[in-house]
């Protein structure tokens, strides 16, 4: 039995050697850890955020909203307004004085309702708690002037422009203070009579439109026109010297020399005839400012009619052949040419 034990031992210590010469022999193993998972932190979340852009404050608008990301860090904060808005200037408005409670007009009238041009006018008012009242006239172009001083209530008659086409104008002001009030009248220009052509001048005719059988010649400085209506002979010179204009009584009768025989004129001109060859052959002033006559003396049916300027003196307005308007003004002072848009039929 003991051989048997140290048979077993034996064989024991052979295995417990065979073992430690392998593993001596072997390489050896290295164990390598599984990887283990790292946790990183997601970037920053954009949160948007609501912010109201300025507006214009002269123009209402619909209210704007910008998202803007702003980042959690510790990082200064960018401007959620971005680009700085400058708003537009604000638009001039008229800002009227202020109303005095207790500054009343209680009436500005007047008793015409329609007048001729340069007619006289009566206005009547009446004003409650004003330091001062004014009546203006206003003119065509807008403003103010002839200012008249007036007590609380009365009446004032007044003149108007006699150039005035359409309505004349008046204002009353009551003021305390800084407090004003104003109330303005208006009052149709209304002629008896219309010109016979458009656009009309300022004021009324004079007088209705005449329908008369004209001549005109052309002149080397002007011309002639003669008017059977009113017998006369119509000189315009444009050589610019005064007068402008001249008019004379046609004296010519059957009888007398149609052409100036002592006058020859350069060739191509021509000499002016019976009435007009009259005045042009008695009249050296007329004869050496108009010249010679560049065309034949031409008859036609025209027109004549007269009207009045600011100061009341005669205005005419005679047809050239042509349709075209002359436009004499008082005393031989200047005339002017009118192309006329339409013309009105004479009665």
């Amino acid at each position: 039995m003991f051989h048997d034990v140290r048979r077993l031992w034996m064989i024991f210590i052979i295995l417990i050697w065979i073992m430690i010469s392998c593993t001596a022999n072997r390489d050896p193993i290295i164990t390598t850890p599984f990887p283990t998972n790292t946790f990183t932190p997601l970037p920053p979340t954009l949160t948007p955020t609501r912010v109201r852009l300025p507006t214009s404050t002269p123009f209402p608008t619909d209210d704007i909203f910008a998202i803007t990301p702003i980042a959690r860090s510790n990082a200064s904060p960018t401007s959620p307004l971005g680009p700085t808005y400058t708003p537009a200037p604000p638009t001039q408005t008229f800002t009227p004085a202020p109303t005095l409670i207790g500054l009343e007009i209680v009436y500005f009238t007047s008793n015409n309702e329609a007048i001729a041009p340069g007619d006289n006018v009566t206005l009547f008012w009446q004003v409650r708690g004003a330091q001062e009242i004014t009546i203006y006239r206003i003119n065509e172009e807008g403003e103010r002037n002839n200012p008249r001083p007036v007590e609380a209530e009365g009446s004032i008659t007044l003149s108007t422009d006699p150039a005035a086409t359409e309505l004349v104008q008046f204002v009353l002001v009551a003021q305390t203070g800084n407090f004003i009030a104003e109330e303005t009248v208006e009052i149709e220009i209304s002629c008896e009579g219309e010109w016979f052509f458009s656009p009309a001048p300022g004021g009324c005719p004079s007088e209705a439109s005449l329908p008369s059988a004209h001549a005109e010649q052309v002149f080397q400085n002007g011309l002639m026109i003669w008017s059977s209506i009113t017998n006369e002979i119509f000189i315009f010179y444009s050589d610019n010297q005064i007068p402008t204009w001249q008019r004379f009584t046609d004296a010519y009768t059957e009888g007398l020399p149609e052409i100036p025989v002592d006058v020859q004129p350069p060739q191509g001109l021509l000499l002016p005839v019976r009435g007009f060859g009259l005045i042009w052959r008695t009249n050296p002033t007329v004869q050496n400012r108009l010249g010679f006559a560049l065309t034949p003396e031409v008859g036609y049916s025209g027109i004549i009619q007269a009207g009045t300027d600011t100061n009341g003196d005669e205005v005419l307005y005679i047809q050239r052949e042509n349709g075209e308007i002359l436009q004499l003004l008082p005393e031989g002072s200047s005339w002017q040419t009118i192309v006329p848009e339409t013309f009105t039929e004479s009665e």
